[in-house]
């Protein structure tokens, strides 16, 4: 059967912890062949999100679990599984600290809101006993509310952000594979043609160039040999000309030395 993403986003697909294949432009999912029970697999895309570390930076891939029961491992089935990348380990930790902070704030505001509260009580009481001021009363009052306010916001946000950690937490759980139509499989494979060519195809490119270019400076410094080697060559040739051309010269100017002398010899 085939898994195919119904946001397809270029990254590497696996079933049972075996790759399976590449989801890139025109491909949204690739073919599985299992004989399980439920079977877990994952999508790594080839996005990375860059955080710093104790070594500088460190990059880490987005990606997603996804299951497929049983029930639906059937031969030349179409599933679609809908998912999108994410670092959830980032997310997770992201949204713990909110909530961890906003919990902190909503803990810290408790006690000003029940001294507060106390305080108004037995201004009221003294109130109404008789020795106390309705003025100091209603003072200790619109603080009593003003602390009670904050408590209350910072309760709220810290509801709110604990149902979105929780929210987040569970998005690390593997989403369900389910059956998809002719039609569904022809969505993702138009949408996966928005997908950029890959980096394997440009690193390819790139090392065609590198390769043209390499064998292009390997042409010229092989002319540039040959011509450098032509140049000894016709230097070498002009110096034993030239110096066979002494040689012939001294020559004849012994013989001509030669016949001198036999000359002034027969005088």
């Amino acid at each position: 059967f085939s898994v195919n993403l119904k946001k397809p986003e270029e990254g590497k697909l696996y079933a049972g912890g075996d790759y399976i294949g590449d989801v890139k432009n025109g491909v949204p999912g690739a073919s599985a062949r299992v004989n399980s029970s439920n079977l877990l697999g994952s999508f790594v895309s080839s996005t990375k999100t860059t955080e710093p570390s104790e070594d500088g930076e460190e990059a880490t891939p987005l990606g997603f679990y996804y299951y497929v029961p049983q029930s639906e491992q059937v031969d030349g089935s179409s599933l679609m599984v809908n998912a999108e990348s994410m670092d959830t380990e980032s997310l997770i930790d992201k949204r713990r600290r909110w909530t961890y902070a906003s919990y902190s704030a909503f803990i810290m505001s408790l006690p000003f809101t029940f001294a507060t509260t106390g305080s108004y009580v037995n201004s009221l009481n003294a109130y109404y006993k008789g020795y106390g001021t309705r003025d100091e009363a209603v003072k200790k009052n619109n603080i009593r509310l003003g602390c009670s306010a904050v408590s209350l916001v910072t309760g709220v946000v810290w509801v709110a952000n604990l149902v979105w950690y929780l929210h987040t937490a569970s998005k690390v759980l593997p989403v369900k594979a389910k059956p998809a139509s002719e039609k569904d499989i022809q969505k993702a494979r138009e949408k996966s043609l928005l997908i950029a060519p890959a980096a394997t195809d440009k690193a390819s490119a790139a090392d065609k160039s590198a390769e043209k270019d390499k064998a292009s400076d390997t042409d010229k410094a092989s002319e540039k040999d040959k011509a450098s080697a032509t140049d000894k060559a016709a230097e070498k040739d002009k110096a034993s000309a030239k110096d066979k051309s002494g040689n012939k010269a001294n020559s004849a100017g012994g013989k001509a030395s030669a016949s001198g002398g036999s000359q002034n010899g027969g005088e």
